[in-house]
């Protein structure tokens, strides 16, 4: 049973590394050029014991492609609590609004990075006056993981749905929460059907007309014989207006 555990444990977290990657928020078009710019510093598993926990840098650069399409290049590193590695992966993410009206808006994303894997989405977003929904849908390709940890040739294929709801305190502060799923369309004997991933809970608050500071508590939600894990991401946003000529 806790090989069983473990083997689904690895699969929900590199089937669905698309969604979690990502700090909780919500997602709009760059503006033109090359002017987003965030730096997160993250750490998961606080209450776990030496060696289980891991602590993560994230680096993303965003360019505004056109009015609705824009494309992130984000670099990424992970160790655990003892500063051990096993290495740093590089994510191309790509993102286009559809349609866009004054309340509801209909994304499409896709992603890839050198960890390994695919995905691709949409996010469906209502926008009223104070308060807001996002559902993000996205369907994740990858190399299953045996028990050590290594990807082998078989191939996963994933559902992954992250709905949250975000209420804006005032004009530079907004609450959010989330909880994502994940919904395996093969699932191999021992391996669980439906998984749950993890809650988080955001605040996000404008420091500058140009600067914003992210922050995010999550509880991973544990199944079968798994522990809790809790984990906790502080980050900046920057957007830089691109210069004109």
């Amino acid at each position: 049973m806790k090989q069983q555990s473990l083997l689904c444990l690895l699969v929900t977290i590199f089937v669905s590394w698309s969604i979690s990657a990502n700090a909780l928020d919500t997602t709009e078009p760059f503006e033109l050029g090359f002017t987003d710019y965030e730096m997160y510093s993250s750490m998961g598993g606080a209450n776990l014991n030496a060696g289980e926990r891991t602590i993560g840098w994230d680096g993303v650069v965003g360019v505004g492609l056109t009015d609705s399409f824009s494309a992130a290049l984000k670099y990424s590193l992970e160790s655990n609590d003892y500063l051990q590695s096993d290495g740093d992966q590089l994510h191309l993410w790509v993102f286009w609004t559809v349609t866009a009206s004054k309340i509801f808006d209909v994304d499409f994303f896709s992603q890839i990075g050198t960890g390994g894997g695919l995905a691709f989405g949409s996010e469906l977003n209502l926008d009223l006056d104070k308060f807001g929904l996002q559902l993000t849908l996205e369907e994740g390709i990858e190399n299953r993981i045996d028990l050590k940890g290594n990807p082998t040739k078989e191939r996963s294929y994933n559902l992954g749905l992250q709905p949250l709801v975000h209420y804006a305190l005032n004009d530079s502060t907004q609450l959010l929460a989330a909880i994502d799923f994940s919904l395996p369309h093969y699932p191999k004997k021992g391996e669980r059907s439906f998984n749950i991933g993890s809650v988080g809970i955001g605040l996000n608050i404008g420091v500058h007309p140009a600067v914003e500071l992210i922050t995010e508590l999550n509880i991973d939600i544990p199944q079968d014989d798994e522990k809790m894990a809790i984990g906790a991401m502080i980050g900046f946003l920057a957007t830089v207006p691109a210069t004109k000529n």
